[in-house]
């Protein structure tokens, strides 16, 4: 079976890039609105409540590399998976924390998920296309 004319196979990929494409960044920056209510609900000072922003980024910055040797080893469908597995569980434990810690914790694998998704996304995306005269898409 051809994945360039299975209709179905090509929106549903298409749909489910633009989505995790899209709630990976808000993954990111759902905090700041929310920071007063964060230090009162968790008892945190301004720079203890600064660690659940910086923790997300300093995630992804030391995954930067191994996340594209970890894609090459197990293809954009596992790390791709992994990606959005990462972001469903850290934004649910986010929001079911009862401690700080939970919720560093959580922003630690949000981190993971948006590091894999930063790699993935571009790499999938042109895969979906059938590349064609009028549309020279090469990998």
């Amino acid at each position: 079976m051809n994945p360039y004319t299975d209709d179905r196979s090509v929106w549903f990929r298409v749909f489910v890039l633009l989505v995790v494409s899209v709630a990976a960044p808000l993954n990111q920056f759902k905090v700041p609105p929310i920071l007063p209510f964060l230090m009162d609900a968790f008892n945190l000072s301004a720079s203890k409540v600064g660690l659940l922003m910086s923790l997300f980024a300093t995630t992804g910055l030391i995954l930067a590399l191994p996340a594209g040797f970890i894609f090459q080893k197990l293809g954009y469908r596992v790390t791709g998976l992994l990606a959005i597995g990462s972001i469903i569980v850290g934004a649910s434990m986010g929001a079911m924390s009862k401690s700080a810690g939970m919720i560093l914790s959580s922003r630690v694998i949000e981190g993971i998920g948006m590091s894999f998704m930063t790699v993935v996304a571009p790499i999938d995306a042109p895969t979906i296309i059938e590349p064609t005269a009028n549309n020279p898409v090469t990998l």
